[in-house]
This record gives C-alpha cells, sequence and structure tokens, in this order.
C-alpha cells in the first residue's frame, strides 16, 4: 500500500547518515537560533548523559519533504520504508534550527576528536559526508550555506578563524554557536568528551516524520508548530513563484506581492483559497498544488499570475473584507451588507462576490443587487442548520454560475431559498437560540440596527440574554407570572424574549425578576444599551401578550429585511 506519511524515531547518529541529506528550502527563514539556545541544547543532552546515561534522550520532531528521485513519479511514498535506500534529499519544513545547530555541535565534537585522537573521530565525519559529489550532508541556501561549509562542516573548521567576513546576522549565529560549543567541549576530560560524544550519537533520538508534498507537509507543521511566527503558505509560495520570473521582473513582483501582504495582513493567507475556489478548483485541493495549477495554466506564468490574477483579486478581497466600497451612491447600502457579512464565521461567500466583483464591479446597481441576494442566503443557511460542507457545495454553485458570464442583473438560482427551505427558517426562528446561540446573536445585532439602534463599537461584545429566564427558582415571581411550565420555556426560548447586554450586565441579571433586571439593564455602568434592551423601558411589566407581541414584531422586521414570506 503506498503511503503519504511514514515517521519513525532515530538517534542523531542515524539521522546524519543514508539515506539522509538536508536542504532548507528557499521559503525557509534563515538561521535564528542564538548562543542560549546553543547553550540550552548543550546543557540539555548533559543533564541528560549525567542523569540516565543509558536512557534514550528524546530531543523532539522535525518535519520532512521527500523530494523524488529523476525515477520516481508516482506523487507517493514508496511501499518499502522511506528510511533506507540511497541518499537522496529531504527539504527541512519544521526543525531546521534545531538540525543545523545538530550539525554544528557535531562538526565542533568531529574537529575536536581529530585533535585528541579519539576513536569516534572517523564515525563524526561521516555525519557530514555525502556520497557522490554533494559534499555536506546538511546545505542551507546561498551565502549562509557556502558559510555553513567553509566555517563549520570542512574537516578542521571549527578551531579555526573564519576565513571570510561575516556578512549577514544569521552568519554570525552559526558562528558564535560554534565557538560557545568548542570552548565547553574543549573544557571535558578525554572520558567526558567520549561520553558525550557517544551519548549524543546513540542515546539522542529525534522523530522523523516524511511526507510526500509541501501541502501535506504544511498541514502537518500548523499542528506540530505553535511556538514562534508561524510558516505561512504564502512563504512558500513567493518563494516558489518569484525565483520562476525573468530577472527584470522579480522586482516588480516582490514589490506588488509584499504590497498586496502588508495591505492584508492577517486576510492574505485567505486570499489564496479564496482565488483557488474562483478559479473552480475544489476545497478539497491542496492550496498550493492549486496555485502551482492555475500558474502552468496562465500566459505568462507565475508573472501573469502575480500581476493579472493575485494582484487584482487581492485589491478587490482587500475592499470586501474591510468593506470599503466607495464612489457610487451604492456604497453606504453595500458597505452596511458586507460588514454583516463579515461577521459570519467562515467566509465562503467570499469567491462568488470576487467572481461577480470582478465581473461586474463597475456596475454598483448591479453589486448591490448580488449583495443583498447573497446576504439573504448567506444567512438563510445558517438559519437553517446547514453544515459548512454544504454551504460551501451551495456557494461554490453560485461561483461557477457567476464565473460562467451569468447576467448582472440575475436571477442567480443557487442563491434562492425554497419554500421548504423558508419553512425551514420559519421553524428555527422558534428557538434559534437553544439551535445556534451564534447565529441568534448575529440575528439580534442585524435587528438592533434595523430597528434604529446604534452600531456597536467592534470592541464591545454583545451577549444573548433572555428576559424570562429558561430556569426559574421556585419562589420566583416568574412562576406566578408564567404558571404554565410548558408555555413558559416555550416563551423563554422564542425571538420575543430575547434581547442583547454586555456580559457584566447579563451576568448580574441573572434570574432575577423583570423589575430588578431593567434596573440592571439600565444602571449607570450598562452602556452601551442596545435599541433591543432600551425598548424595554417603556414596557412596565413582561407578560405572554409582550412577549408574543414583540415575536410579531421582530418577525416582521426579518420578513422585511430578507423577504422570508
Amino acid at each position: 500500500m503506498k503511503r503519504q506519511l511514514e515517521s519513525k524515531a532515530f538517534p542523531i547518529g542515524e539521522l546524519f547518515a543514508p539515506p539522509f541529506l538536508y536542504e532548507s528550502p528557499s521559503f525557509q527563514r534563515p538561521f535564528a537560533w542564538d548562543v542560549d539556545d546553543a547553550e540550552r541544547l548543550r546543557a540539555d543532552i548533559q543533564d541528560a548523559l549525567t542523569e540516565a546515561p543509558d536512557q534514550l534522550y528524546f530531543l523532539g520532531a522535525i518535519l520532512l519533504v521527500r523530494v523524488p528521485l529523476p525515477d520516481d513519479t508516482s506523487g507517493q511514498l514508496p511501499t518499502q520504508t522511506v528510511f533506507s535506500g540511497p541518499e537522496r534529499v529531504f527539504h527541512i519544513i519544521d526543525g531546521q534550527q534545531r538540525i543545523v545547530t545538530l550539525s554544528i555541535l557535531l562538526a565542533v565534537l568531529r574537529d575536536l576528536a581529530r585533535t585528541q585522537g579519539s576513536g569516534l573521530a572517523e564515525r563524526l565525519q561521516r555525519a557530514f559526508v555525502a556520497l557522490g559529489s554533494r559534499g555536506a550532508r546538511v546545505q542551507l541556501p546561498g551565502p549562509d550555506g557556502a558559510f555553513l561549509k567553509h566555517c563549520v562542516t570542512e574537516v578542521g573548521a571549527c578551531l579555526v578563524p573564519p576565513l571570510r567576513p561575516v556578512a549577514t546576522e544569521p552568519q554570525q549565529r552559526i558562528l558564535d554557536a560554534r565557538d560557545y560549543f568548542a570552548v565547553h567541549l574543549k573544557a571535558l576530560t578525554r572520558a567526558e568528551f567520549d561520553a558525550f560524544a557517544k551519548f549524543m550519537l546513540d542515546n539522542c533520538s529525534l522523530v522523523a516524520i516524511v511526507t510526500n508534498t509541501v501541502d501535506r507537509a504544511f498541514q502537518m507543521f500548523t499542528v506540530l508548530n505553535d511556538t514562534g511566527k508561524p510558516l505561512m503558505r504564502h512563504d512558500i509560495l513567493k518563494a516558489e513563484l518569484i525565483s520562476q520570473i525573468a530577472a527584470k521582473d522579480r522586482a516588480k513582483a516582490t514589490e506588488v506581492w509584499d504590497d498586496l501582504a502588508h495591505r492584508m495582513d492577517a486576510e492574505f493567507e485567505q486570499l489564496f483559497s479564496f482565488v483557488r475556489t474562483q478559479r473552480g478548483r475544489s476545497s478539497n485541493t491542496p492550496i498550493i498544488e492549486a496555485v502551482r495549477a492555475h500558474v502552468a495554466a496562465t500566459p505568462g506564468g507565475a508573472a501573469g499570475f502575480i500581476f493579472d490574477t493575485l494582484a487584482p483579486a487581492g485589491r478587490i478581497v482587500d475592499v470586501i473584507l474591510r468593506a470599503g466600497h466607495e464612489g457610487a451612491p451604492e456604497s453606504k447600502q453595500i458597505n452596511h451588507l458586507l460588514r454583516y457579512l463579515g461577521w459570519l464565521p467562515g467566509k465562503e461567500w467570499v469567491p462568488p462576490l470576487l467572481a461577480f466583483w470582478q465581473a461586474h464591479g463597475d456596475n454598483p446597481k448591479a453589486l448591490l443587487t448580488f449583495v443583498q441576494a447573497l446576504d439573504r442566503f448567506a444567512y438563510g443557511v445558517r438559519l437553517m442548520g446547514l453544515g459548512g460542507e454544504k454551504r460551501g457545495q451551495r456557494m461554490a454553485a453560485v461561483t461557477a454560475l457567476v464565473s460562467g458570464g451569468n447576467s448582472a442583473l440575475g436571477p442567480w438560482p443557487p442563491l434562492q431559498l425554497s419554500r421548504d427551505e423558508l419553512r425551514t427558517i420559519a421553524f428555527s426562528l422558534r428557538d434559534l437560540h437553544k439551535r445556534s446561540p451564534q447565529v441568534c446573536r448575529l440575528v439580534l445585532l442585524r435587528l438592533n440596527e434595523r430597528l434604529g439602534g446604534v452600531i456597536i463599537p467592534a470592541d464591545v461584545v454583545l451577549t444573548v440574554e433572555h428576559i424570562l429566564p429558561l430556569k426559574v427558582a421556585a419562589n420566583s415571581r416568574w412562576r406566578s407570572d408564567f404558571p404554565d411550565a410548558d408555555a413558559r420555556l416555550k416563551l423563554a426560548t422564542c425571538l420575543g424574549n430575547l434581547t442583547i447586554v454586555t456580559g457584566p450586565v447579563n451576568e448580574r441579571a441573572s434570574n432575577h425578576d423583570y423589575a430588578r433586571k431593567c434596573e440592571i439593564y439600565f444602571a449607570v455602568d450598562a452602556a452601551p444599551v442596545s435599541k433591543l434592551t432600551a425598548e424595554l423601558r417603556t414596557i412596565p411589566i413582561w407578560t405572554p401578550a409582550q412577549i408574543e407581541d414583540r415575536l410579531v414584531r421582530l418577525t416582521k422586521a426579518l420578513n422585511e429585511m430578507w423577504q422570508l414570506d
């Protein structure tokens, strides 16, 4: 059976031996460990040796991508283990800092072992020499790689000053780690030195996780790496695509890419999934694979993709996510709807809007019509309780329709809600908070603004409050005002009994009677007070009739907003 993932624990002596040849791909960040990190690594190994010299000591995990040999076109890991056979290149996706630092430590041990006549010198040298013409077993790209070779991995290099000046911060860190290890290992006796070197080679272990594609490696990376600045897909894509562009256009392409990344910030990573979906590829297609396929089909290749696809799409998505449409009478209403769409968890509504905007963005009236239909549909499927996969399928159908040249004025059948779906929505509204507290909160926020309430600042979190509590004490006045338990629960869960208040107010209001709740709702420190709550000032008592009247009024407002019939 062919596999896509294999893992195994190895002692250091086997990780720095065939078949492993390590390369840091161009998208990796430079060497960043400093002397403190080097000291921590050496001290941890020394402590483990002192406490349990016969036990294994685990140093963590590394994540590698197996680079296919010229005759390997399957795209899968072989049926036999990937940890045997001829030497081959493995790209380091996670664990680069550790691998490079371990190679520096091994190099210092090798050179010191040679000067001391240790029997481990030859074995330590094999950790660095690869078969054939490659030379070093661990390679970094560019000048830093050349520095590592001449100042660390070449025999005897660790015990002499560098032959060339240090040109970069990563080179200085490599040199600092090398010199730190040399000072401390020189201070060991011959017996201590041999014990340390042998313990490191045979007892210190790492788990090597090997996969066959950078997409799968990226998925693993996001699980394994929860410290530091995470590696992002756009880091990988940038390095890969820029390297494919002619030298005369690279600076401009880099400028366009960096400007887009700066402007979109955290949303830049999402842009690639939006483009993948908008271009008709399934969400099951790995993003990097999808971008590669699109680049291959784009006139001008990587440059054409960056200049003619990514940059225009990025500018539109940036406006969409910021709700920043401008220059038309319809802009204010468009931005209100974009803001409401932005409240929804998940962004499956962005690709169809991106496709429509690219085709008809110069027609603000048509754009407003489409956004209104999209808003109704996006909230409608949430009210129905449709899962993420089904929502994505419906939105993909909309994207395909728009991308296929559908009229700017509609109709757009995939955006329409059937009569049965409208019935489902009506049924869900009976106890919406019980079904989906998150969607219920968003609907109440929409109603609050619809009824003339102030726009609540983004940093204020309003929560759903049941005016008639779901649970009432045995001696509570609520029991006398709502004596029928079944009717009381039905009224408590319906839309007419809900409002939105700040978290502290919600907590203080708890299960108090209505009069006490109103005192809490309108206390000096209760601001901001929503429109849905403020209208309670004019209602002296809370009765079944009040709840039912309010239910009718709020349902009517929803119907006017989304034509729910």
